[in-house]
């Protein structure tokens, strides 16, 4: 399946499980899958790095070359482990350098360039308002911040000593609140976007209420 070529977005809320979701139906429908946020990410493991004033970032971010190959997006001859990938420093770093424009700029022209093929399903939390605003379908996902703060708990307890539910759930509320309120390409769901609250629902669930409105639509096409 690939909508003569189309693409799929899905935008929402932190802890979502928006990234795992997108891939999973992209296996599942033989689609290829493209995961925005981590570029996000990537580009603060960089920065944080190299400790890059705003204007020393804005410089040497083109020395970054992003690769795409087998549903994953990478940085030519950039080592990183998944642990600094989806630790809270880079979750936060990559809130804030989401508000500079420059940034978006230069991300949303290479996702742009990977997608121009067409037969993707893409995560993000501006896809189907900015990146690709004429997705064949578009979802948002939401969760309450509270239901988010217990997922997240959960995900990262295992690696990471003298976490507090109390200290993710106030990161949670903070990410959201500033992406829904950013200036450049807020969190917000696309007017055509299918809304989907997974509060109450469980990956299951959610997985199959998008795959079954994925193959609704495309019968009907």
């Amino acid at each position: 399946m690939n909508f003569n070529n189309n693409n799929i977005a899905i935008d929402g809320y932190a802890a979502t499980g928006k990234s795992t979701l997108a891939l999973a139906l992209s296996l599942d429908l033989k689609m290829k899958f493209l995961n925005t946020g981590k570029m996000y990410r990537l580009v603060a493991i960089f920065n944080l790095r190299n400790n890059y004033t705003e204007e020393e970032l804005e410089k040497n971010l083109r020395k970054l070359k992003f690769t795409y190959k087998n549903n994953k997006v990478d940085i030519k001859n950039f080592i990183y482990d998944q642990l600094e990938l989806e630790s809270q420093e880079i979750s936060e770093l990559s809130s804030q350098l989401s508000k500079l424009k420059f940034v978006r700029d230069y991300l949303t022209k290479i996702q742009r360039k990977i997608l121009k093929k067409g037969g993707f399903i893409v995560e993000g939390r501006d896809i189907g308002t900015v990146v690709i605003p004429n997705a064949k379908i578009k979802f948002f996902l939401t969760v309450s911040d509270e239901e988010g703060a217990k997922r997240r708990f959960k995900e990262m307890e295992e690696n990471y000593n003298n976490l507090k539910y109390q200290d993710i759930l106030q990161k949670i509320k903070d990410r959201n609140k500033e992406d829904k309120t950013r200036i450049i390409a807020p969190l917000i769901p696309a007017k055509d976007a299918i809304k989907i609250d997974t509060t109450n629902k469980n990956y299951n669930e959610v997985f199959n209420l998008i795959k079954n409105k994925i193959l609704e639509i495309n019968k009907n096409v």
